[in-house]
């Protein structure tokens, strides 16, 4: 049982466990058309989801091994996934049917990371043995965009006609896709170890896990194993901030298409809501058990489902404390989803005439 988890920021809860998969869930994308979901797992299959009825409309099977990886293109009318048997796949959409496998001969490492190209939805990039431009109406490539060493991640650059990797060495380079040649660096393996070498930043950064570029392509945001996110400007390759992030490794980010904000999810058990403006954290959100969960503020403040509230505890320096200690003024899921910024204010006032009750039931009028 690998579920995946569907919040709801306006309401500040999960509204829908996903169940359908046997292994670990590697990516979830949403159609930006139909508004269906899409689930990729390590037990092979792809899955899309009726976004009314959240049960399986279709189930993608065709890789022999774990899917690493998985696109949406702009129309919305293809799904690229790739993996662990060494192949790339384009599916329908509408139908599932598997519409051609891209597998060029001499190629013996996994496929990482596919992704369309947003400007060019006929065309996509593969990260593998090298970095191999497609184009969907051919099984051979377009070109090698790049020979070697073996890429992890990729990103389309939203305006130049670029992308970003992340390598096995931890390297973070644009290229660009006519000359096919390295136009800027971020971070560059210093071959003493696995630590890349960042000359703007003198503290120990950490190997590199994951990469994205914002929506506008201002920024490369970057997830680090030690649990940070590196944010560089991309004009000038700046290190622009470091932030400690997660307790663990961050493996994946999602640019949210109509607010300025970004998720990251780590290895910690938690995804965390940041601000594209200010990069603070804006809420952390944390499955506690089989069905529990809690939506946590840098205030203070959270909400939690009834059967997650033994997970719940208040520390201050090494000594926890219970959380009946502080619940009556931190357990405000009128301020958590204020500080979402997804509701309505009658929402939001609904909610905080139920705490106001709650007080008044609890002897407690002076809380505001």
């Amino acid at each position: 049982n690998a579920p995946a988890v569907l919040w709801d920021l306006a309401r500040g809860r999960p509204t829908t466990v996903l169940n359908g998969h046997e292994k670990a869930i590697t990516q979830v994308d949403i159609n930006p058309i139909s508004g269906e979901y899409i689930t990729a797992s390590l037990d092979g299959s792809a899955k899309i989801w009726d976004a009314q009825q959240n049960k399986i409309r279709l189930t993608l099977d065709g890789h022999e091994k774990g899917i690493l990886d998985m696109d949406i293109d702009p129309t919305g009318q293809f799904i690229l996934t790739g993996g662990y048997d060494k192949t790339s796949k384009l599916w329908n959409f509408n139908t599932g049917e598997l519409i051609r496998t891209f597998n060029q001969e001499g190629l013996y490492a996994h496929v990482y990371d596919v992704t369309f190209n947003p400007k060019k939805p006929s065309q996509f990039v593969t990260a593998s043995k090298g970095l191999w431009l497609w184009n969907v109406s051919s099984t051979q490539p377009v070109m090698q965009i790049a020979e070697r060493p073996k890429f992890k991640e990729i990103d389309f650059h939203p305006t130049e006609n670029a992308v970003i990797t992340l390598d096995e060495y931890y390297s973070i380079r644009s290229y660009d896709l006519v000359s096919k040649k390295v136009v800027k660096e971020f971070a560059k393996h210093n071959h003493r170890g696995n630590q890349p070498h960042i000359s703007s930043c003198t503290t120990d950064f950490g190997s590199i896990s994951s990469l994205t570029f914002d929506l506008d392509g201002k920024y490369v945001i970057a997830g680090l194993w030690n649990g940070r996110i590196a944010v560089w400007d991309y004009a000038s390759t700046k290190l622009v901030k470091l932030i400690e992030a997660h307790d663990q490794g961050v493996y994946d980010f999602h640019m949210s298409p109509n607010q300025n904000c970004f998720v990251s999810a780590s290895e910690d058990m938690t995804c965390k809501l940041w601000s594209l403006d200010t990069f603070e954290e804006i809420a952390s959100f944390t499955s506690i058990g089989e069905n529990g969960y809690a939506i946590t503020t840098p205030q203070g403040y959270y909400t939690t489902s009834k059967d997650a509230v033994d997970g719940v505890s208040f520390v201050k320096g090494m000594t926890p404390y219970g959380f009946e200690n502080f619940d009556l003024i931190f357990n405000r899921p009128d301020k958590v989803i204020e500080i979402l910024g997804q509701s309505s204010p009658q929402l939001v006032r609904s909610y905080k005439n139920a705490y106001l009750k709650r007080l008044k039931k609890m002897g407690f009028l002076g809380l505001k």
